[in-house]
């Protein structure tokens, strides 16, 4: 029944609804008012509640985030180039490296353009 009544509503040569159409949104309508549902709980919500914890093996009583960010801290500082690497980009944020280039350059986006460039 729905399928008829959009089937037998006008469309535009692109496919998409005239103005004045009844199944288009309204200014101010919400489809969704609720929003999305809760997610099950998800491996990044354990992960996360776990490295709260203080593993039963930590005798400073440290949890398991701050025993992490100590072998981070202590494999970089042992020359570990990656762990290094990430430890600067964390504390400083990523270098940027500029781009040059030579010559004229164009940007397309869209289709229609193919004869122009």
């Amino acid at each position: 029944m729905i399928e008829e009544k959009i089937a037998n509503i006008e469309r535009d040569k692109r496919g998409k609804f005239l103005p004045g159409n009844p199944t288009r949104i309204k200014p101010g309508q919400v489809l969704n008012p609720k929003g999305r549902p809760p997610k099950d709980v998800s491996l990044t919500s354990l992960l996360k509640e776990q490295l709260e914890q203080i593993p039963e093996h930590s005798k400073q009583g440290k949890t398991w985030r701050q025993l992490i960010v100590e072998a981070w801290m202590w494999g970089a500082l042992k020359g570990n180039p990656i762990l290094l690497r990430e430890l600067v980009e964390r504390i400083d944020g990523r270098v940027v490296q500029p781009i040059a280039a030579l010559g004229e350059i164009v940007f397309v986006i869209g289709r229609g353009y193919e004869n122009q460039v």
